[in-house]
């Protein structure tokens, strides 16, 4: 356990649990933060995350004063607060007081622009103060010039900036490289750009794509290395960017009740013709096969044989109550979908549990002796990504040399 007390008031500010990931913050008494919350707790992380006061204060200023007085005049005082790194930010009211759930990353959101607010606000209001004084002490204090009052969009303003400067982009940082990317994309989808040719159109087209890929693919890697997240974080996780790991399906479905009982999987896939097969996630961290040690070979773990099995009933029922879930998706959802030989798939484990020739021969055998269900591992999915946003840059290298023998 890894404890911090204040240095002033020699009080417990925060105690963490490094194995099991959780933490407990102790607000320094009479503080603005002790009114909206007695204790706080973490979760996912093995040392207080950032943008929390090391004395007991709570959230970290700038946006400590903020945030405190905007949660208590909305849900009060005396509440439970949970600070996570995995799961959605929410409110649930009690019988007193509110459980409130608040996303880390969420949490940044609020104060990472805070923090370039005030440091912006610092250098102009320095700026003000050296004009002024230079106006009125000029023998004492250099010329400045004057800073607006106002700052907002001016047009032209961009254009202006990197008008005659070489290589532009390059000095653009990655904040702003995504904006310029999400402004160009607006544009893009509006058509209010006008391309010259449908090889430039083309190529912004490609260039987008893998700039999605790329980011799709960092977050993917950052899951996988950090083993932390629940199965229903890569469940949203999947379900997100499922479409993108088989393109041959155009809709996704969540949470519907196949058996109209309550049963349901992870979420239905519904291809481009319209037919439906279904998803099962489980973590990638779940064990795949355990060791026959009398016959010498290996047979699927219980976790997964669970979800084949699990699997196997759901097509069952999806066959049997077909015009049901039609009835049903064509209502909630508007289109038309038709459980013909549905398929199902479980996404679970990586190939890395498969340690010898051995392992890996019989989970080969084990999967394809399944008559209706399909297993796939985490890192066969990443490699799908991977190799799709490697046709793209190949797709870019060779317009360009297109374009260059034209031009010669």
């Amino acid at each position: 356990m890894k404890t911090h007390k204040s240095p002033k008031t020699k009080k417990l500010v925060y105690e963490f649990d490094e194995q099991r990931l959780t933490g407990t913050y102790y607000p320094a008494p009479d503080c603005a933060f002790q009114a909206l919350c007695s204790s706080a707790t973490f979760k996912g992380f093995p040392k207080l995350p950032k943008g929390f006061s090391s004395d007991g204060f709570g959230f970290a200023n700038p946006a400590g004063s903020f945030l405190t007085r905007a949660l208590r005049e909305t849900f009060g005082d005396k509440n439970h607060l949970l600070i996570t790194r995995t799961g959605p930010s929410k409110a649930k009211r009690l019988t007193r007081g509110w459980s409130l759930t608040i996303n880390h990353s969420d949490y940044l959101r609020i104060l990472d622009p805070l923090r370039d607010i005030r440091h912006e606000r610092n250098l102009k209001s320095n700026s003000h103060v050296a004009h002024i004084l230079g106006q009125l002490f000029p023998r004492k204090f250099k010329k400045a010039k004057a800073v607006p009052t106002v700052y907002s969009y001016e047009e032209d303003k961009i254009s202006k900036m990197f008008a005659g400067v070489e290589s532009g982009h390059k000095r653009l940082s990655k904040a702003d490289i995504e904006a310029v990317t999400k402004l160009y994309s607006a544009l893009s989808s509006e058509q209010k750009v006008d391309f010259s040719s449908i090889a430039v159109a083309e190529e912004s087209k490609v260039r987008n794509e893998r700039i999605y890929l790329q980011s799709v693919i960092g977050e993917f890697h950052r899951r996988l290395a950090s083993g932390i997240y629940s199965e229903a974080d890569w469940q949203r996780f999947l379900q997100k960017y499922i479409l993108l790991f088989n393109t041959s399906y155009v809709n996704t479905i969540e949470k519907l009740s196949v058996d109209l009982r309550g049963k349901y999987p992870d979420f239905l896939l519904v291809n481009v013709y319209g037919y439906l097969d279904i998803y099962e996630i489980k973590k990638p961290g779940t064990n795949l096969l355990k060791h026959d040690d009398g016959r010498d070979n290996y047979y699927w773990d219980s976790e997964v044989s669970k979800a084949i099995s699990q699997t196997e009933k759901y097509i069952q029922q999806l066959i049997k109550n077909d015009l049901e879930v039609r009835s049903i998706v064509k209502e909630k959802y508007g289109f038309d979908v038709k459980a013909v030989r549905p398929r199902g798939f479980i996404v679970v484990g990586n190939s890395k549990q498969l340690e010898n020739s051995k392992m890996n021969d019989d989970f080969r055998l084990l999967a394809a002796s399944l008559k209706n269900v399909d297993i796939i591992l985490y890192d066969e999915l990443l490699t799908g990504l991977e190799n799709l946003l490697g046709r793209l840059k190949k797709r870019k290298t060779k317009s360009t040399s297109a374009r260059k023998g034209t031009t010669n």
